[in-house]
């Protein structure tokens, strides 16, 4: 996983895209593009909050097929609620003589990225369509497993496990501990992304979630910057053991940034930022 730095100094560097691409679209809309090939100009799939579309109509694509893949379980998730629902697919193409460049709009979201992402400003023409795969609950478990990163912390026995993008501003670190008995039910303590990105046999061994941004979010008034904590808990059996504090450590060592404290803390929680920084 590359670090924000080492993202950049990527981009810095003369790079070309894959001879095969993949690009994420609705289901509904392949059969056009097998006729008449991917168009600029189509309806965005999103919106600033400000109004109007994201780019200049450009036409985006990955060069591993993990990174659609994942990238169509985000789809799936704000346009349908679920993930593998079958109503998003990648679809994969050879590269022509079409001119394209990175897509650095979203550093910290590609900070766990196989590949990379591109845009170009030319129609990708229906020759150079290979095949197309609609993303099922199959190819979001098989990311989800190759995903979840753990590692054993310590002599309890915790381990930490890196969920990428578990909302459209978040990643999530999540402990579990796999002989505890004293642990939530993973489906109340986790977003529902979140659960459907743990595997199963984890599920019930959480002991502590904590959300982080990973980009800049306005709302109510307040800006949360990203890396600041959104919400964290860690179940009342696991406290006081140093599991917040070492899954703030997790995330940094996965991502390169220092988790930032919430402007909305508890008391536990500014004993805990007090001790972190001193």
């Amino acid at each position: 996983m590359l670090t924000f730095a080492q993202f950049v100094e990527a981009v810095k560097k003369p790079s070309e895209p894959s001879d095969v691409m993949y690009h994420v679209t609705h289901t509904n809309l392949v059969p056009k593009i097998r006729k008449s090939g991917l168009k600029r100009f189509q309806t965005s799939n999103w919106q600033k909050a400000s109004g109007g579309r994201y780019g200049h109509g450009e036409i985006f694509a990955f060069d591993h097929p993990d990174d659609a893949h994942r990238w169509a379980g985000k789809m799936d998730w704000a346009f349908h609620q679920g993930m593998g629902t079958g109503k998003i697919s990648v679809v994969k193409f050879r590269k022509g003589p079409e001119k394209w460049t990175q897509d650095t709009s979203d550093p910290l979201g590609q900070a766990s990225s196989k590949g990379k992402w591109w845009k170009t400003e030319n129609a990708i023409p229906a020759s150079q369509i290979v095949d197309h795969t609609p993303v099922t609950t199959e190819h979001i478990r098989r990311l989800t497993e190759s995903d979840v990163v753990l590692e054993t912390q310590d002599a309890h026995g915790y381990r930490f496990h890196f969920l990428p993008n578990t909302s459209d501003h978040e990643h999530t670190v999540v402990a579990t501990h796999p002989r505890s008995k004293d642990t939530w039910d993973g489906k109340n303590a986790l977003t529902a992304r979140a659960f459907e990105s743990l595997p199963e046999n984890l599920r019930h061994r959480v002991v502590g979630v904590a959300n982080i941004y990973h980009s800049n979010v306005e709302n109510d008034d307040h800006i949360h910057q990203a890396n600041q904590v959104h919400g964290v808990g860690v179940h009342e059996k696991h406290r006081r053991k140093g599991v917040a504090s070492a899954m703030y450590d997790f995330y940094k060592k996965k991502t390169g940034f220092d988790v930032l404290p919430s402007p909305y803390q508890s008391d536990d929680a500014m004993a805990l930022w007090k001790a972190r920084k001193s």
